[in-house]
């Protein structure tokens, strides 16, 4: 067995669900939970009732197919999950037969996802069907070898040895590529009911074990019905494949009913009952719909339900019990739970990424579609919806006047044209001159070519399945081949020097073609891009760097192979934001052409190796899941270094601070224990470790603490037996900081109203103690008093009063939701990668022991056990000097204030990048802040939430006419945030 891929390490999506077509669909025996594979190497185990994701187990993989999880088979009493891999090389470089160990079985332990066993069987070609007997006697693998396994299980898992089949069926004119396999009980016989996948076959046959041979065979319709799916209920057998009919037969083979699908059918399953048959549907270009069907067995099998839930090929289908139904596929390879009688849903399982289907290039500006359309023309363009600017980094609606503007796949360019031949097995042409032919050689094993285009320098590019992209020589033959993808490419475009293709794996890759002028065989994107269908996007570059949008980097990151024998790791990017996010990278690669080139003119070196900056592991030592009648519950935990010693490990308790130990407090590595105090109801723990470089996975422990609710102040006496918590009114912590007069020397621009903003904050808020909050307690900090060590000193001040306050409410059993607010404005710089807000005493050629840190400072105030709410008009409140420094890009400083502790925060900025923040001479202070104020009087009760939206929305409003370009306010909410109330109104205030 090979081994030599360990801790390679592969950038991988990760967006809540596969991110290409699911191969199996399997139900536990409960029907409570759902285990799903993929093209895309995972396999994904789901909780039905709460339609979460709760297991994810990853395996060795490599480029291409290597790592495809072909089938899937769960043990009756749900004890293993058996799966077929393919771990051989993909289509680009290998063609059938495979060696044998490119073929292996991993068997896990269901109830632990342990991998338990890895063996190779000794296929030559991949297995498409495992199936095992309902007493857990036998295991059956079909291959695409021609050949038939059965293992005696309890035997294959009682010896050490390498297991060899009880019995193998080759040889045989019957068996061809049995996808379609089911064992059966059936007259104290086991039978094997087999639906051939061969073009030529297309044959249904029965193997008895007691007879030892094939007594009963069924040959549908002509050459080129491929079958492929069975289920077999306690009376029928029922087979569909690539037709429009599905053939239901006796348990003898006999033929009952020939079921006309108007869709083309895709898995069939019966109920467990055996009243229904359930079938999925595929996609096809002759405008057929797609829908789900359920044939009511005990009428006849009349077609009694149209499931249109899904928007494209329905992948697998299932049962959860007998009349609630699973179907997976659709754009977003989503998981559906509906009734089969009514086809109502009742709950969607639904990724947050989209298959690719169209692409466009104008300039700087890609455009994309998600949205499948067939034609009859080539190439089969699909319409462009949305368009990302690689110079802003924001994605916007494509108007469809710009539609024009945009360069796409070409066909026709100086009298020669490019035609797909259906005659020839879909080859791709060059026709010149209307007599000169030239063939598009598909060499190597792969697909049909899919989409196809001249270049600007009348080269030939084509994409298709298997993930290959290929440019061609004018007479047909390959000269350049685009490493990157794995899955069918849907299309492309190409303008001047750059492609982009894209497609079923949901990435867009921009490709330099300087590489192929330049005669390189092999070419690799310069960038890769994800674009969610919620509006958040992640770039990446080959060696890792990154640059994302708020919370974009969560949906991309890294797996590392641990061996055959180990499942492997795997960690979001965000793991890495202290090495790895550089925008300033990406956006030297998009100027430069390469990543090479952009890291010299940055004079960085290459990406770290990630195995090199593996962040520390947290253990933990208990369930995940816990119910308790106890106020406080013991948490034990182990963390290990990784590459580098761990720095600090840290509790959250319903997304808000709770607890952490750093280096300076003592031992980071090793075990700890702490007692934590329990809220009634559902309390969510979440144990987070980092280093210097990188940050652990946060194991997250959901307790339900089943404790009395709180009581209002007043209602009980504190003095009396019971542990009930007492509600009490909240308190209001703020910090108001201001600096418009500057130090002489320091040589920074003075401004005009941040001194008097910060005021006028203060007093606002101020008005509220006796009011919404029981005691507003405030700290003014403004332009002379606003040194770094009259800032650091109030900060600090304000930490203490926080804890304090939590102290006491713990020693007398209270509770209440204390908020903590920080409003800062003046002048905000980023310089050498760091980011400072210029207090009056700094020195701008020595910002690092002079200014203030935003992030030393958020490090304390993320750390507040409270809620936080941060305004900042501190980013673009005057220009300072470019040469000096450049101005802060508000949404990386949040993402950067979040990733400290990962808390629940809001961080409302005045501005974003490269744009304004204006001050009213007239109103004499900031827009941001004047904005803030007449937010605060809107209603008599003000959320958080409104607050937030109503200051965004009339800054942009007041201002989309001034000369500079509209202020456009960012708004960043993290964790789990309720809408409180943060302002109360009355004839008073």
């Amino acid at each position: 067995m090979k081994d030599n891929n360990y801790q390679k390490t592969f950038l991988r999506l990760e967006i809540g669900g596969h991110t290409s077509e699911i191969t199996e669909l399997l139900v536990t025996s409960d029907g409570k939970q759902i285990i799903t594979s993929s093209v895309d190497k995972t396999i994904r185990i789901w909780d039905v009732a709460s339609s979460k994701e709760i297991a994810k187990i990853l395996g060795q993989i490599d480029t291409g197919a290597s790592g495809v999880i072909r089938a899937m088979a769960l043990s009756p009493d749900d004890k293993y999950l058996i799966a077929a891999v393919y771990t051989g090389p993909g289509h680009q470089s290998n063609s059938p037969p495979y060696d044998p160990n490119d073929v292996l079985i991993r068997i896990y332990d269901f109830q632990t996802r342990d991998l338990v066993r890895v063996f190779a069987p000794g296929n030559t070609n991949v297995i498409i069907s495992l199936d095992m007997s309902s007493d857990g006697k036998y295991l059956v693998a079909g291959s695409d070898d021609s050949t038939i396994k059965i293992w005696d299980f309890p035997k294959l898992m009682s010896t050490e040895e390498s297991p060899k089949p009880f019995k193998e069926l080759s040889d045989d004119p019957l068996i061809s590529r049995p996808k379609g396999l089911k064992i059966v009980n059936h007259e104290d016989d086991y039978r094997l009911i087999i639906a051939d996948f061969g073009e030529y076959n297309n044959q249904v046959y029965i193997y008895s074990f007691n007879q030892d041979k094939f007594i009963a065979s069924d040959k549908l319709g002509e050459q080129g019905v491929w079958l492929e799916y069975i289920s077999v209920s306690d009376d029928f057998i029922a087979v569909c494949g690539d037709s429009h009919e599905i053939t239901i037969y006796n348990l003898d083979l006999e033929v009952i009913k020939k079921l006309a699908s108007e869709p083309n059918p895709v898995d069939v399953i019966f109920s467990p009952d055996g009243n229904y048959l359930l079938v999925g549907t595929t996609e096809t270009p002759d405008n057929h719909p797609f829908f789900c069907q359920v044939f009511d067995v005990k009428k006849d099998f009349k077609l009694i339900t149209k499931f249109k839930g899904h928007d494209a090929k329905t992948q697998a289908v299932e049962f959860v019990d007998n009349q609630t139904a699973i179907s997976c596929g659709g754009n977003k390879k989503e998981i559906l739970t509906w009734n089969i009688l009514t086809g109502e849903i009742k709950d969607k399982i639904e990724p947050v990424g989209s298959t690719i289907y169209a692409l466009g290039i104008d300039g700087k500006r890609i455009a994309f579609g998600f949205s499948q359309d067939f034609k009859k023309d080539e190439n089969n363009y699909a319409p462009l919806e949305k368009v990302f600017d690689l110079e802003d980094f924001t994605i916007t609606d494509l108007d469809t006047k710009d539609q024009k503007n945009f360069k796409r796949a070409r066909i026709e360019k100086d009298g020669e044209v490019l035609y797909i031949d259906p005659d020839s097995t879909w080859d791709l042409f060059l026709i010149r001159d209307n007599s000169n032919y030239y063939r598009m050689w598909r060499d190597g094993g792969w697909y049909y070519h899919e989409v196809y285009s001249f270049t600007d320098d009348n080269m030939i590019v084509t994409g298709g399945r298997g993930g290959e992209v290929r440019a061609y020589t004018r007479d047909g033959y390959t000269q350049s081949k685009f490493i990157g993808h794995a899955g069918k490419v849907w299309d492309l475009a190409t303008q001047g020097n750059w492609m982009v293709t894209g497609g079923v794996e949901q990435v867009v890759k921009l490709w330099n073609l300087d590489q192929l002028k330049n005669g390189e065989g092999e070419i690799f994107p310069m960038l890769n891009f994800f674009f969610s269908t919620e509006g958040e996007w992640v770039v990446w570059s080959q060696s890792g760097f990154y640059h994302a949008s708020t919370k974009g980097d969560k949906y991309v990151g890294y797996h590392i192979n641990q061996g055959e024998i180990e499942e492997a790791l795997f960690y979001t990017s965000d793991r890495f934001i202290k090495s790895l996010f550089r925008p300033d990278v990406i956006k030297a690669i998009i100027e430069t052409g390469s990543e090479k080139a952009a890291l010299a003119k940055l004079n960085l070196s290459e990406a770290a190796e990630v195995t090199n900056i593996l962040p520390p592991k947290v253990i933990y030592k208990g369930p995940l899941v816990h119910s308790t009648d106890q106020h406080t519950y013991q948490l034990s935990w182990s963390v290990d270094s990784s590459n580098e010693q761990a720095t600090r490990t840290w509790i959250l308790r319903n997304d808000e601070f709770y607890w952490q130990l750093s280096q300076k407090d003592g031992k980071v590595e090793g075990d700890h224990r702490l007692t934590i105090d329990l809220l009634p109801g559902t309390n969510t723990i979440k144990i987070l470790a980092e280093s210097i470089i990188s940050k652990s996975n946060p194991i997250t422990i959901t307790i339900d603490a089943n404790i009395p609710k709180i009581e209002k102040r007043g209602g009980m006496d504190l003095s009396s037996p019971s542990n009930n918590l007492v509600e009490v009114e909240p308190n209001l912590y703020l910090l108001s900081i201001g600096v418009s007069i500057y130090n002489p020397s320091a040589r920074v621009k003075n401004l005009n109203f941040a001194h008097s903003d910060a005021q006028q904050v203060n007093s606002s808020f101020n008005k509220q103690g006796g009011k919404l909050f029981n005691t507003v307690s405030s700290k003014l900090i403004i332009n002379q008093e606003a040194t770094k060590k009259g800032i650091l000193e109030a900060v600090d001040w304000m930490k203490k009063e926080i804890t304090s306050r939590e102290k006491n409410k713990k020693d007398n059993k209270q509770v209440s939701r204390d908020i903590a607010v920080v409003f800062m404005a003046g002048h905000g710089i980023k310089k050498d990668d760091k980011f400072y807000f210029l207090n009056h005493d700094c020195d701008l050629d020595d910002l690092e022991n002079t200014a203030i840190s935003l992030l030393d400072l958020g490090e304390v105030i993320t750390s507040f056990s409270s809620e936080i709410v941060i305004f900042t008009d501190a980013c673009h409140a005057g220009k300072i000097s470019s040469d000096l420094a450049e101005l802060i890009d508000s949404k990386e400083l949040n993402k950067r204030l979040n990733a400290i502790n990962e808390r629940a925060q809001i961080i409302l900025n005045a501005t974003t990048a490269g744009k304004p923040a204006y001050e009213s001479k007239d109103e004499q202070r900031g827009i941001f802040t004047g904005m803030l104020l007449e937010g605060l009087k809107d209603r008599e009760e003000v959320t958080i939430l409104h607050l937030a939206d109503f200051v965004s929305y009339n800054v942009k409003k007041k201002t989309k006419k001034f000369p500079g370009g509209a202020q456009t306010p960012i708004l960043t909410i993290y964790g789990s945030l309720d809408n409180y109330e943060i302002y109360k109104n009355d004839d008073n205030t």
